[in-house]
């Protein structure tokens, strides 16, 4: 009798230990994202916001083209609906008066970079003159100062969230692609 108690104990400290080992880790994992995700000072893009409210956040990036945008337009004023367009620079020079009709829809501007570079693959330099050079542009039409950053090809690295906190812009990522 003494033996099986013994096992049964010995069973019980086992399973004890492994399942608190487990909520250990798993409250490890999900302590340490949360922080990451919910503190100032990390180096992340910004993905998402978590909210309770039933809200999705629509972007679109614009490098090229400029005949779907007045299409997209009329969809999102179909539907009472705002988006962030986050432009190219290059984009701006040849589409002025659409940047100001997006603006005037009521539309966030973000800065999508003056040419599309990977700035993962830039001099601090040139990562700042290829954001400094599209906010200069966006503002210059608008009136306003755009405060967003997505990086070309979603390429992002410490150095580039660095320069783009350093330069007041928050750097957006995405959750699902199109």
């Amino acid at each position: 009798m003494k033996s099986k108690l013994g096992r049964t104990k010995s069973l019980f400290s086992t399973v004890s230990f492994l399942i608190l080992t487990m909520v250990l880790l798993f409250g490890m994992v999900y302590g340490i994202r949360y922080v990451c995700y919910k503190q100032d000072d990390t180096n992340m893009p910004i993905y998402k916001v978590d909210t309770d409210d039933k809200k999705i956040s629509l972007s679109f990036d614009v490098a090229w083209g400029s005949n779907n945008i007045d299409d997209i337009l009329e969809i999102l004023d179909k539907h009472n609906a705002k988006a962030t367009f986050f432009l190219v620079g290059s984009w701006v020079d040849d589409n002025k008066e659409l940047v100001k009709k997006i603006h005037s829809k009521g539309h966030e501007l973000g800065n999508h970079s003056n040419t599309h570079s990977n700035t993962t693959a830039l001099s601090d330099e040139d990562i700042v003159e290829e954001i400094q050079i599209t906010s200069d542009k966006i503002s210059n039409l608008v009136g306003e100062e755009v405060s967003l950053y997505r990086p070309p090809f979603g390429e992002v690295d410490d150095k580039t969230i660095d320069i783009c906190k350093s330069l007041g812009y928050q750097v957006i990522k995405w959750d699902i692609d199109s």
